[in-house]
């Protein structure tokens, strides 16, 4: 985490004064693109992974489990951040990662059985209002917005920010203390200028010849040099009407688009995995046709359904020898992160986590290449681990039902490749911090649906 020994020093520390902020490297630089525009619509494209500080192995936290989150405890309160599109130094309200009222809470279909029932101020039924549900409650999580804005002429500034919202209770506010914050890690900015003209701002250019009077001689010359040859010439010539704005229709010219394709699967089955994190920088693959094993290998896993054939979530190929630009999302469908000791589905806990990274490979090439700026990590953040009515710790653990977003920038404007991408592609690991005393301490992870969407542009 930021401040602490061997922190990566581009992370970024997010305040906790619930103000919008942007997101700064090390050297005090603001993830932002300024441009200058005319009539245009503006594409942007944002991607963010955040990690709420705490999690440490063997340090006792809230509750006194060992092997979860310390000092902030995320299993009875929401993390509360949210990121958004900031243009012109005004915040897209659409693009809120949440809800813009800063105390919204949600309301727990809750009934008292009677009006002495513990936990109840009130006689007789009533709601009883939950935490704070306007902001992103895990532990850790990659964000992504997309959003199409139309601006006028003129230069613009577009900003991801992020705030932290305050942590308010039933009867008071409560503040952070200096161990409880957030810190913003992977993060990317892309903004595609789309131009848009008006059709009535075009002045045509005009090619006519000289009427015929009465009694005007009909010759070789007055018809052909004098009349048809300035029309001619006119259509053949390129004037300065004919090439301004909206002058030619899409089809004269090339797209601005090269290639486009895309996977997606409903597998229609819950997949497990359990392949073991390489580590952030590594593109290691596991070669193994098994997704889940009992002692798993170490090494990002293709994300697919194991049947044969296989349905895995990478598409191609695409022509990378020209100049030109890549935009690739990736999605899935995380419908649980837990622990698995001795391949016996035990504790949910707070520090399991699923990992996912987009990677690509060239042609001729057999190590894969690392988009690592895609990465993003998701933590078993739906848990009852501390529901004292199971006795402290539950065995039951509820799903994450989560879309995990990502997205990766490759750009080959300046440097085309050698060879063609033979395909991009979505893998997968899990983390997990082991019990104290166990030999065999894995996590798994488990996707129902998928997708990849690549897009080649010109530069």
């Amino acid at each position: 985490m930021p401040g602490a020994p061997g922190a990566d020093p581009d992370a970024y520390r997010v305040s906790n004064t619930f103000e919008w902020q942007t997101i700064d490297d090390a050297n005090a630089v603001a993830l932002g693109v300024s441009m200058s525009t005319g009539g245009s619509v503006l594409w942007i494209s944002a991607y963010a992974q955040y990690f709420w500080n705490g999690f440490n192995n063997g340090v006792p936290n809230y509750g006194g489990n060992p092997w979860g989150h310390d000092f902030a405890g995320p299993s009875t309160r929401p993390c509360n951040v949210q990121f958004a599109i900031r243009v012109d130094g005004a915040v897209v309200a659409e693009t809120i990662t949440g809800v813009d009222q800063i105390d919204f809470r949600s309301s727990l279909a809750l009934k008292a059985a009677s009006p002495r029932q513990a936990g109840t101020f009130l006689p007789g039924p009533q709601d009883i209002r939950g935490n704070v549900a306007a902001g992103l409650g895990p532990a850790c999580l990659p964000v992504r917005i997309t959003y199409c804005l139309p601006v006028q002429a003129g230069d613009h500034t577009v900003e991801l920010v992020v705030r932290r919202l305050p942590d308010v209770r039933d009867s008071s506010g409560q503040s952070y203390s200096p161990y409880d914050f957030v810190a913003v890690f992977n993060r990317q900015l892309l903004v595609v200028d789309l131009k848009s003209f008006p059709t009535d701002s075009v002045a045509g250019a005009e090619v006519s010849a000289p009427a015929w009077d009465e009694e005007d001689q009909v010759t070789t010359a007055s018809i052909y040099t004098q009349r048809v040859q300035p029309v001619i010439n006119g259509h053949n010539a390129v004037q300065a009407g004919n090439v301004q704005r909206g002058a030619f229709m899409h089809y004269h010219l090339p797209t601005a688009l090269i290639a486009a394709n895309k996977a997606e699967f409903d597998w229609g089955t819950q997949e497990l995995f359990n392949s073991g994190y390489p580590g952030p920088t590594m593109s290691s693959v596991l070669a193994s046709t098994t997704k889940y094993a009992g002692i798993p290998g170490v090494g990002w896993y293709l994300l697919n359904d194991g049947t044969a054939p296989t349905r895995p979530i990478q598409t191609g190929p695409f022509g990378a020898t020209q100049r030109s630009f890549f935009l690739v999302y990736a999605n899935a469908q995380l419908v649980r992160v837990s622990k698995d000791d001795l391949n016996v589905l035990t504790l949910g806990m707070q520090n399991q986590f699923a990992a996912f990274k987009i990677m690509y490979k060239v042609v001729g090439d057999p190590v894969l290449k690392s988009l690592d700026a895609s990465t993003g990590y998701i933590n078993s953040f739906v848990s009852f681990t501390r529901d004292t009515s199971f006795g402290g710790f539950s065995t039951a653990q509820a799903t994450e039902r989560a879309e995990v977003q990502l997205m990766a920038c490759l750009d080959l404007r300046a440097a085309p490749l050698a060879a063609q991408i033979e395909y991009f592609a979505l893998y997968g690991s899990a983390i997990t911090e082991p019990t104290p005393g166990s030999a065999f301490d894995f996590a798994y992870f488990v996707i129902r649906r998928a997708d990849i969407v690549v897009l080649q542009m010109r530069p």
